[in-house]
């Protein structure tokens, strides 16, 4: 069915920020290799066995509402010999997130989080942890 041609523009539009705004999932290999020496010494003190990744571990997000791709971390979805326990307590699970600036890779949260997602605010991508908005 095709729409009206007074309607497919904005509709595209729409589905074009859409995408835009959503955290992007990608394997745990499409981590900056920067970022890997933390990763593996978070492996070493939290967990002394083998440690998988789901496809919601290493997410791309834009931190600052910038445009530019952060990293976000979400220990929620690694396991440590087959549990998560290892990288949970009682306040959530780990998350780490990244800002790229100028080819840098700065850490701007690490902590413990019951869950975030990138919301839309002053027209801006706008990454909340727990609620509250990353660096706002």
């Amino acid at each position: 069915m095709r729409l009206p041609v007074a309607l497919g523009a904005p509709i595209v539009a729409l589905g074009v920020l859409i995408v835009a705004l959503a955290p992007r999932p990608a394997r745990a290999e499409d981590m900056p290799k920067a970022l890997l020496p933390e990763l593996i010494a978070t492996e070493h003190a939290l967990c002394r066995t083998s440690v998988g990744y789901g496809q919601r571990f290493v997410q791309f997000v834009d931190v600052r509402g910038d445009g530019r791709r952060g990293v976000l971390l979400d220990y929620s979805d690694a396991m440590c010999g087959g549990v998560p326990q290892s990288f949970c307590d009682g306040s959530g699970c780990l998350i780490r997130v990244y800002a790229n600036d100028k080819g840098a890779w700065r850490k701007v949260y690490d902590g413990h989080a019951r869950g975030w997602r990138v919301e839309k605010a002053e027209g801006k991508a706008a990454l909340t942890i727990d609620g509250k908005r990353l660096g706002g």
